[in-house]
């Protein structure tokens, strides 16, 4: 995933936040398509 790419020391709360939001829209669709 790319949000995982940054460097976690310099990784600010607003990318964490919409890394897990992506990652977890990301998991919705891969249900959806599942079905």
């Amino acid at each position: 995933m790319a949000c995982f790419g940054h460097d976690v020391e310099i990784i600010t709360y607003d990318e964490r936040y919409v890394c897990s939001i992506s990652v977890f829209l990301a998991g919705i669709i891969a249900r959806l398509e599942a079905f």
